[in-house]
C-alpha cells in the first residue's frame, strides 16, 4: 500500500450455503506526511504534536580572565593566557574567570586604550569607539563577541567612577559588586555585554 491509496473491504457471510457480501467499508491510506519543526531546537512537530528528542547546540566559548593593577586601579578582561600571563608576571593581580564569551558568533565587543594613563575600554558602540578616537584613545580592534541577549546569558554591568584617572570603568556580572560600588560613588551605566556560564 501506498500513501493515499484507497482500498474496500468486504465481509462475507455463509447463508443457506450461498456466499453472500454483508457490508463493504472504503479505507483509505493515510497521507505520509514528514513531520514539520519551526527550527533545529524546536521539539514538538508543528503538523502532529509528535515529540522529538533535542539535544541542546553547544557553541564554542573563549573564558574571559580578569586581572587587577593594584598601582592603577585598573581591571583588564583579556580571553589570551598570553595577555593574562606577561600581565601577571609583570605584577597584575589575575582575579579569575569572568564569563565565557562565544568565539564565532555575537556581536563584537571593541577594546580601546589610553595611551597618557594606560587605561582600557570595552565597548559594543561603535560610536564611542570613535568618539574616544577623537579624544586620542587608541583603537585596539575587537576583544571578544558578547553572547545574545537572552534570559540564560549573563548580563555585564558597566560602571563609571568619576573620581578616578584610571580605571575610570568597571565591567561585573556580579550584583553585589555593582551596589556595592554604587554605594561607594560610581555611576552604573547600565549593561554593557552578556557572556554565558558555558
Amino acid at each position: 500500500a501506498k500513501s493515499a491509496d484507497t482500498f474496500q473491504i468486504h465481509a462475507y457471510a455463509t447463508v443457506d450455503g450461498t456466499e453472500s457480501i454483508v457490508t463493504t467499508t472504503t479505507v483509505e491510506v493515510p497521507e505520509v506526511v514528514d513531520h514539520l519543526y519551526t527550527d533545529d531546537s524546536d521539539a514538538t512537530c508543528n503538523r502532529c504534536d509528535y515529540v522529538r528528542e533535542v539535544k541542546p547546540v553547544r557553541i564554542e566559548t573563549v573564558p574571559m580572565f580578569r586581572l587587577y593593577n593594584p598601582n592603577t586601579g585598573e581591571h583588564f578582561y583579556t580571553g589570551s593566557e598570553e595577555e593574562r600571563d606577561n600581565l601577571s608576571a609583570l605584577g597584575w593581580n589575575y582575579e579569575g574567570i569572568s564569563w565565557n564569551a562565544p568565539v564565532y558568533e555575537g556581536d563584537p565587543v571593541y577594546r580601546l586604550c589610553n595611551p597618557n594613563t594606560g587605561d582600557h575600554h570595552y565597548t559594543m558602540s561603535w560610536k564611542e569607539v570613535n568618539d574616544l578616537r577623537g579624544e586620542g584613545w587608541q583603537y585596539e580592534g575587537v576583544a571578544w563577541n558578547s553572547a545574545a541577549a537572552i534570559e540564560e546569558n549573563i548580563p555585564q554591568f558597566r560602571l563609571y567612577n568619576p573620581n578616578a584617572e584610571c580605571g575610570i570603568h568597571h565591567y561585573t556580572s556580579s550584583e553585589e559588586e555593582r551596589d556595592n560600588l554604587v554605594a561607594l560613588g560610581w555611576i552604573y551605566e547600565g549593561l554593557a555585554w552578556y557572556g554565558t556560564l558555558q
